[in-house]
């Protein structure tokens, strides 16, 4: 999970992806636009303990931000660096035509963050499966990415 970082605190290393999101990922798939976003999206979901205490300490921030200013500005901070970061994959892969030329790209960053933000509290009660959770993802991408060579898309 993309977590705001405090005063004083250093971002962490990125990890390698073990029994993430890449299970079943076809070899086309990790030569395209969509394989960052995907990344980042699985990074932000509490799929294993790691990122599920990540997701609970996130959602105690966010209940504090709520109340308190400081809290809220620092998360406001951080949020336009996932729309950013989507937004130049999306318009990347639109470049290299694999991605509708009509799309917005700032409009879909908006809503894959919405998606993968709305995603996080019923997966971390147990809502949602793992399977139900990636499966949803892959199926919004696949509108954004279409042909990517997903199983099943």
């Amino acid at each position: 999970m993309l977590a705001p970082l405090l005063p004083g605190e250093r971002a962490p290393r990125p990890r390698a992806h073990g029994r993430d999101g890449f299970r079943g990922v076809d070899r086309q798939l990790l030569e395209r636009a969509v394989l960052p976003v995907r990344s980042a999206i699985i990074e932000m979901l509490p799929l294993d303990d790691e990122r599920r205490t990540e997701a609970r300490i996130a959602l105690a921030f966010l209940a504090r931000s709520a109340v308190e200013p400081v809290y809220a500005a620092t998360l406001r901070e951080g949020y336009p660096y996932h729309a950013v970061f989507f937004a130049e994959q999306i318009r990347r892969a639109q470049q290299n035509g694999e991605a509708p030329a009509d799309l917005v790209p700032e409009r879909e960053a908006v809503i894959l963050f919405a998606i993968t933000q709305g995603l996080v509290n019923p997966t971390l009660i147990g809502h949602y499966t793992e399977e139900t959770v990636v499966d949803a993802v892959d199926r919004h991408l696949d509108r954004i990415f279409p042909g990517t060579g997903r199983p099943g898309a």
